[in-house]
């Protein structure tokens, strides 16, 4: 079964990295380095939930959620930024955006749950139809032995002992 894209506009890549391997069992997790990266990628209509950083080098974020607000009808919105005043940015965008959350999120493994409830389970699991009964459903569900609170530490520790090549991602 084809995983549903989730955009995460990110400039850093060990940010994206971490996003990648909170979500990847779920989605496809494709990397927006730049405004360009996001305007060039195909199928905009196929991503579900878009996760953005609030500050973004030589553009700024007005001009990002309005391309994505024009050009990614079908996504969800949720930022999710280290940025000091979080709630003056919930003010501000929250009625752009699905969510507002500040870096760094208290469990990284949690993300993945929210986004699947963000967007409903019938939607990750592409076409419900397809799904032929419940174990198949069942095999789509967030894993329960992921759910343990993994610390950023704890996340960045497993990727020193892993090899990760962006390029094929």
């Amino acid at each position: 079964m084809k995983k549903k894209k989730v955009l995460v506009i990110e400039d850093i890549s060990q940010m994206f990295i971490l996003y990648k391997y909170c979500l990847d069992n779920y989605f496809e997790v494709v990397h927006g380095k730049s405004f360009t990266d996001i305007q060039n990628l195909s199928d905009k209509d196929e991503v579900l939930v878009t996760i953005l950083d609030y500050h973004m080098p030589g553009e700024s974020f007005d001009n990002i959620l309005d391309y994505i607000d024009e050009n990614y009808i079908n996504t969800k919105k949720v930022l999710i930024s280290g940025h000091a005043d979080s709630l003056g940015l919930e003010q501000k965008y929250g009625d752009r955006l699905d969510e507002v959350f500040s870096k760094p999120l208290d469990d990284y493994t949690k993300l993945a749950d929210y986004l699947v409830e963000l967007v409903g389970l019938e939607k990750v699991a592409e076409d419900s139809s397809s799904v032929n009964n419940d174990a198949e459903l069942d095999k789509i569900q967030i894993d329960d032995t992921r759910k343990k609170v993994l610390t950023e530490e704890d996340i960045k520790d497993d990727l020193l002992n892993r090899e990760f090549n962006l390029d094929k991602s």
